[in-house]
């Protein structure tokens, strides 16, 4: 895809729908963006991490990728039960930082974004002390020979409004293969 094409498609594009999830241990509101490509007339999906510092366009494969890794690890969260011990639970952005860097992870699947120069990671992870189950999104990305990696912790609830988000994301993609052809 390249930096210029990442840009023009980070900034540019008719904006179809957009989804905001709230992140409150992370301190962030996450977006999903689906857009239209002015000159081609291609849809995309622009996850936003941190509003206007992250960004991740996925091609119609990469987001179908990345559905089925945000449903697989919802499938897996579902079957866990509810934190056995209750012990304390700090709020906020400490939560935010012992989760990301603790924890036991249960599951991982990466994913990728912008022609395979960006990765996502979703990792089911249960808390040593309490037991309790969430999702951290550690996102990668590459610009200019520099990177940078960005943790995102997500409770039960708030993973389960990002999946909800990404299954409105992907029926408002397939429901355009009248349009445009369909290719997951």
């Amino acid at each position: 895809m390249g930096l210029f094409r990442f840009l023009k498609q980070a900034i540019t594009g008719e904006v179809i729908q957009k989804i905001d999830i709230p992140v409150i241990d992370s301190g962030v509101i996450m977006s999903l963006v689906l857009k239209k490509e002015r000159g081609s007339g291609d849809l995309y999906v622009v996850l936003k991490l941190n509003e206007w510092l992250e960004l991740f366009p996925f091609d119609k494969r990469e987001f179908e990728t990345f559905y089925q890794a945000v449903n697989s690890i919802r499938h897996s969260l579902m079957q866990t039960s509810p934190a056995a011990r209750p012990g304390f639970v700090p709020k906020g952005i400490i939560r935010g930082l012992k989760r990301t860097f603790t924890g036991e992870v249960i599951q991982r699947i990466d994913t990728t974004a912008n022609d395979g120069m960006e990765t996502i990671s979703l990792r089911l992870k249960r808390e040593r002390d309490t037991s309790d189950y969430y999702v951290t999104l550690v996102s990668l990305w590459v610009v200019i020979g520099r990177f940078s990696l960005s943790y995102y912790t997500l409770d039960k609830k708030e993973f389960e409004e990002l999946y909800q988000a990404v299954e409105s994301m992907r029926n408002s993609l397939m429901q355009t293969q009248k349009i445009f052809r369909w290719v997951p």
